[in-house]
């Protein structure tokens, strides 16, 4: 419809950016309560830009259940999601137990998840952070986690092998926040075509999607938005495995 595209430029669009506001607000309560009170290495500074990245990306993810279903599915939803965040971060079950799941495709669920992400960073940053000890250390607590500390990145990002390698490999270090953001333009991209189906349905008086003349090609058409979906996640969650 006509009003469908402003509809997704200035409410999605504006929207989001006015949120980065709320999004730092967030960070910084955590940052100045998490920080204080545990004994890491790392700095403030990575505090803030490790837990600021994981808010952007969960941020974009919770948009689709809010644009896609209705307020009580979507909080259900939200709930279910957080936990399966925690489940697929590889810490229990463990990464190298993941991966090989499903057929191979266990590495696609490692790769969405933002826990995982946050996680991986989080250690990479303790064990090279100021006065650590860990480089060259042999913990094998670590290294049953699928945090090998011999395997530390030697210089970031780590052009030697793409991070789906390394997580293949049982080296689960991530050594900076760019695929949490590029995780979270990936679900904000998703939250943008949801946005658009549902405001061509409402304008077309709820019954109709993307123009349809027919109810017919209505589900045709939504059918098609859903496969494409789907394929454009799982191929962006590939590329994401293949970055450094």
């Amino acid at each position: 419809s006509v009003t469908s595209l402003p509809q997704v430029l200035f409410a999605f669009v504006g929207k989001d950016f006015a949120s980065l506001v709320e999004i730092s607000m967030c960070t910084a309560g955590f940052t100045l309560t998490y920080w204080p009170l545990v004994g890491s290495n790392l700095a403030g500074s990575d505090v803030f830009a490790m837990a600021f990245a994981y808010v952007y990306c969960t941020w974009g993810m919770h948009h689709i259940w809010a644009i896609a279903c209705p307020l009580r599915t979507a909080m259900l939803i939200g709930v279910m999601v957080a936990f399966c965040d925690f489940l697929f971060c590889g810490i229990m079950p463990k990464a190298h137990e993941l991966v090989p799941a499903f057929g191979g495709c266990g590495l696609l669920l490692l790769l969405a998840c933002p826990n995982r992400w946050a996680v991986s960073h989080m250690l990479y940053q303790h064990a090279v952070g100021v006065g650590s000890t860990l480089p060259g250390s042999n913990t094998g607590h670590w290294a049953e986690y699928g945090f090998p500390l011999d395997k530390l990145p030697k210089t970031c990002p780590d052009a030697t092998e793409s991070v789906g390698e390394r997580w293949r490999q049982g080296n689960g270090f991530a050594c900076h926040t760019g695929q949490l953001y590029l995780l979270g333009v990936l679900f904000r991209f998703v939250a943008a075509l949801c946005l658009l189906a549902t405001s061509s349905a409402k304008a077309s008086g709820g019954s109709l999607s993307l123009g349809a003349p027919s109810e017919k090609h209505a589900r045709l058409v939504r059918n098609l938005i859903v496969i494409f979906v789907v394929f454009f996640v799982l191929l962006e969650l590939t590329l994401l495995g293949l970055t450094h």
